[in-house]
């Protein structure tokens, strides 16, 4: 990282799948986490084990592009029921004003 970091906040996956299904206002189903990944290939110069010198060297980038909400079946530790997560809202009862007579 090239940038001074100045504070820091660090979440599991499940915090984050926490967060995003109350962003999104889900309130039913078991979701889990996706990521779409691509794969870049490149040289590198990389110190290798008893070499004085950095060498040129083939490597594997692999990029996370996105995140996605994806609704599953599956229930593990890196999935969450969205009733338990997001709850709705129970809708109020309002009462009726009698007039004063």
């Amino acid at each position: 990282m090239s940038e001074k970091v100045v504070a820091q906040h660090i979440f599991s996956h499940q915090e984050v799948l926490r967060a995003l299904i109350r962003e999104k206002g889900l309130h039913e189903g078991r979701w889990g986490l996706a990521y779409e990944l691509t794969h870049a290939a490149t040289n590198v110069n990389a110190l290798k084990e008893g070499e004085p010198q950095p060498t040129l060297t083939p490597a594997s980038l692999v990029l996370i592009q996105r995140l996605a909400l994806i609704e599953t079946q599956d229930v593990n530790p890196l999935t969450a029921d969205a009733a338990e997560v997001n709850p709705p809202r129970r809708k109020s009862r309002t009462r009726s004003k009698k007039s004063a007579k």
